[in-house]
């Protein structure tokens, strides 16, 4: 759950502060000193302070400049599943996986809005999106046990970045679509359904 930032930070979110934390790339990777003769190997990878993120032994932290984004007290930070950035914007995206909510957050991040909720977000799985066009997908394993009219099943979903104009992208031949990935030059969604165990696009 890693973002890059448009001016070159990479940032993740950090439930223990309760807050989004970016290091500066351009400040992280600083070249150490070469191990003397003696020194014993290296190891090929070095772990910092998030599980996710790893950097190669032949660099250190330096002099890395951190920034945390404090997020309102009401969301529940241990449930947000994905973190997205609109470089345009600077607005961010949370994807609350549990209660099935999807917020935007404006900067400096001291107001969250709900702007798609469980009439849309049936176990949702994953979210991306493609600033330059204005588009969110949010993938959502959908419900079936739910009787009636209201009954979602698993499909990828395309709306505007305020979640208004909901259009269904796939709904067949789709199980559970956890992994999404945006081509913006070609105008390519992928994802990978892991239980069917492949991968497929589509053009938007």
């Amino acid at each position: 759950m890693v973002t890059i930032t448009k001016d070159r930070r990479i940032c993740w979110l950090d439930a223990g502060q309760r807050a989004i934390q970016c290091i500066s790339l351009l400040q992280l990777l600083v070249p150490s000193a070469s191990p003397s003769p003696s020194s014993p190997p290296l190891t090929n990878k070095k772990e910092v302070d998030q599980p996710d993120l790893q950097i190669s032994s032949s660099f250190s932290m330096g002099k890395a400049t951190e920034m945390l984004l404090y997020l309102p007290g009401y969301l529940n930070v241990a449930s947000i599943s994905r973190v997205l950035l609109d470089w345009l914007t600077d607005n961010w995206y949370l994807l609350d996986g549990s209660s099935e909510l999807l917020y935007l957050c404006s900067p400096p991040l001291t107001a969250c809005t709900v702007i798609a909720d469980h009439s849309v977000l049936s176990r949702p799985l994953a979210v991306e999106l493609d600033a330059t066009e204005g588009l969110l997908f949010i993938s959502r394993h959908g419900d079936r046990s739910r009787l009636g009219p209201k009954s979602l099943g698993p499909a990828i979903l395309r709306c505007s970045l305020d979640g208004g104009n909901v259009q269904t992208l796939v709904d067949v031949r789709i199980v559970e679509p956890r992994q999404l990935a945006v081509d913006v030059p070609q105008r390519k969604l992928y994802w990978v359904d892991v239980y069917l165990g492949k991968g497929a696009f589509k053009g938007f």
